[in-house]
């Protein structure tokens, strides 16, 4: 027998609340991630504790050693008040730039610069046809440079896409072949297992991955 004070809108709120949780977390299976660029090169790290995303690179020896470093990237994504809501990508780049908090700009010293910021979220162009994935430009600011580096920081959010399913996956549904597989003997547990959601940012080439297309 349930409770009186049993309040099912709450249990409904703590399961969305708890699902925009488990999807927003940092990526468990972040690899720091290396760039060479002709001005600069360094290292991208995702921290543990809240999941941002750390810069730390080296001016190249033709750069002036105290150069302004300029940065830009898309707004996080959302944390909205349902699991349907949250974690999208953003519908073009005006709403993915606007007011971002992920722009800024730092002095190397001596040739080394970092910064921080927080996971960006993926976003469209060209009218919804063009996933853009999270990624960081980065500009160093030298007299008559005008042209920035991009460095790509991983897939976004699986499976949160404003598409249906198509893009990023790569098997858009346009037959019934979207649904065709081939997939090994297992057992319940396996095909369980399988059938949950990636630990890491990462959507199958062929959108199910292992778990039996539905």
């Amino acid at each position: 027998m349930l409770s009186p004070n049993f309040n099912p809108l709450f249990c409904i709120f703590l399961i969305n609340y708890l699902l925009i949780l488990y999807i927003m977390e940092p990526n468990s299976e972040w690899r720091n991630k290396f760039f060479n660029f002709r001005m600069c090169n360094g290292v991208i790290e995702q921290k543990v504790e809240d999941g941002n995303i750390l810069v730390t690179g080296n001016l190249k020896s033709d750069m002036s050693p105290n150069a302004m470093v300029m940065f830009w990237a898309a707004n996080p994504a959302h944390r909205n008040g349902s699991f349907s809501g949250s974690g999208l990508p953003y519908a073009n780049p005006e709403m993915a730039f606007d007011r971002s908090i992920n722009v800024g700009a730092v002095k190397a010293v001596n040739g080394a610069f970092s910064f921080e910021l927080q996971y960006p979220s993926a976003y469209y162009v060209g009218l919804g046809s063009l996933y853009v994935p999270p990624q960081v430009h980065i500009k160093v600011c030298e007299p008559g440079n005008k042209k920035y580096d991009t460095i790509v920081l991983g897939e976004g959010i699986p499976f949160r896409t404003l598409t249906y399913p198509a893009p990023p996956s790569k098997r858009p549904r346009t037959s019934p072949l979207f649904y065709a597989s081939s997939l090994p003997v297992r057992g319940q547990e396996s095909i369980l297992r399988s059938a949950g959601y990636p630990k890491n940012h990462y959507v199958p080439d062929n959108f199910w991955g292992l778990k039996p297309p539905n």
